[in-house]
Order: C-alpha cells, then sequence, then structure tokens
C-alpha cells in the first residue's frame, strides 16, 4: 500500500486530482494507493475516497500530515493548499529525522496525455543558484524519484528559469557535471 498524505488536501480541485489519479493509473496502482486528508475545513468527499481528518488550523494540518510521514506510516507528502514556508518549516523539523540529505529540492509529476508517460519537473525555485555540486544532487533526487516510479532510464534535461536576471547562474557549464555512482 501507498500512502499519501495531503495537509489541506479538502479541496474540489485535490478530490479531483485525487480521483482522477485512481481512474487513470493502472488498476494494480490504483488499488495500492490510499490517501489521507488532514484539513480545518469540512470534508468535501462524499465518496469515501480519502481518509479525512480534522485538523484545528492549516499548521496542525501539516503537523499531522508531516508526522504521518516521519512515522513511517504514509510514503508520499502531496502539498495541498498550504504556505510553502509552513510545509518547510515542519518538514524540516529535526526531531522527524526526515532530511536525510545535504541537499533538499522537489519533485514535481506532472501527466500529459500527449506524452502517454510522466514528465517530472524538480526543483522550481527552491535551491536558486545551485553550484555543480548541488545540481547534481538535484538529478540524482529526480532520477531516484522516476526509479521508484517504474522510469528505469529516465531523460534528464537541464533548464534554468528564473523571474529574475541572475548573472551568476549564466557562468555554469553543463559539461562539467559528470555522474556519480
Amino acid at each position: 500500500m501507498i500512502t499519501v498524505a495531503i495537509p489541506m488536501g479538502s479541496q474540489p480541485d485535490i478530490l479531483t486530482l485525487v480521483t482522477r489519479a485512481r481512474s487513470e493509473l493502472a488498476s494494480t496502482l490504483a488499488d495500492k494507493l490510499q490517501f489521507v486528508v488532514f484539513d480545518s475545513g469540512s470534508n468535501v468527499d462524499q465518496a469515501d475516497t480519502w481518509t479525512f481528518h480534522q485538523a484545528r488550523d492549516e499548521a496542525d494540518a501539516v503537523t499531522q500530515a508531516v508526522g504521518l510521514v516521519a512515522q513511517g506510516k504514509a510514503d508520499i507528502l502531496l502539498k495541498g493548499i498550504v504556505q510553502t514556508h509552513t510545509l518547510l518549516k515542519e518538514l524540516l523539523r529535526p526531531d522527524y529525522q526526515l532530511r536525510l540529505q545535504k541537499v533538499l529540492s522537489h519533485v514535481a509529476i506532472i501527466h500529459l496525455p500527449q506524452l502517454n508517460r510522466p514528465l517530472l519537473l524538480s526543483d522550481a525555485g527552491m535551491n536558486i543558484d545551485p553550484d555543480e555540486d548541488r545540481l547534481a544532487a538535484i538529478v540524482e533526487n529526480a532520477v531516484g524519484v522516476a526509479h521508484q516510479i517504474g522510469l528505469p532510464k529516465p531523460k534528464v534535461a537541464l533548464l534554468s528559469a528564473a523571474e529574475n536576471f541572475n548573472p551568476p547562474s549564466l557562468q555554469f557549464k553543463c559539461n562539467t557535471l559528470t555522474t556519480r555512482p
């Protein structure tokens, strides 16, 4: 069973996402997914799509969801309608021991019907000006996620986009990045 914890996830758009994920995934994988939602509002799910836990407020919803991951009772933390700083503050608490690597990055899994395969987007805005070691760690994390979702040989493209011009990032030479064992 793969358990997905969603703080502040009792939203119509998230219910649509969860319902769609269940219907579009292979039946063997869909049967292994379990969603647990923590929210301070009411439960919008009337079809038992997820298990609902009432929270006092956003911070409590995040604490409960991250706690479930830290206890090993959830495998994936899916960001609901929460402030990023609230989620990261809780996620990085040392007592949870969830930060196992030097570099923290995220991976978004995007479904585009035209591709007929998942598209992974990593580190959108978390590491603003990564050096070569940090960039390599971000790539390794994304490749690890790709392997975990069944993509044995993911293709990697390094792209750079920023809201503001950042001259130091232009100095990075992609050919200096090496693959690590």
